[in-house]
């Protein structure tokens, strides 16, 4: 099933791509940017999450108790919350979006690699 979904995202994404392209053809004034969010790297496990057990017939959100494969967990936070993109399956944790913004404001995570500061076009 991960194997589908990771052919799915790099599907989309390279579709995304190439709509890009052709805006930037017919803006030609506009400065459009993608960022790509899809490779972000550094963290330990990219699909773990830090607090919650999400799965295929369970889901025991981040401070509560529930059954998973026939025994009762308690949705905790991760010891290392730094190490981990999600916080919950849904939400960024602090250090994956500080990750993100670096590199945004940089521009080593946009295409072209493009610094926020001269993004805009006066």
């Amino acid at each position: 099933m991960l194997m589908v979904w990771l052919l799915f995202v790099g599907s989309f994404n390279k579709q995304l791509k190439d709509e890009v392209v052709k805006l930037r053809a017919e803006l030609a004034d506009a400065a459009i940017v993608y960022f790509d969010m899809w490779n972000v790297a550094g963290f330990g496990k990219p699909f773990d999450i830090c607090c919650g057990y999400h799965g295929i017939g369970y889901d025991v959100c981040c401070g509560n108790r529930g059954n998973v494969d026939g025994r009762e967990v308690y949705a905790d936070s991760c010891r290392n919350v730094s190490s981990v993109i999600s916080w919950d399956g849904v939400h960024y944790t602090e250090a994956a979006n500080q990750w993100i913004v670096n590199r945004i404001l940089t521009g080593n995570l946009s295409d072209p690699m493009t610094a926020a500061s001269t993004a805009s076009h006066k």
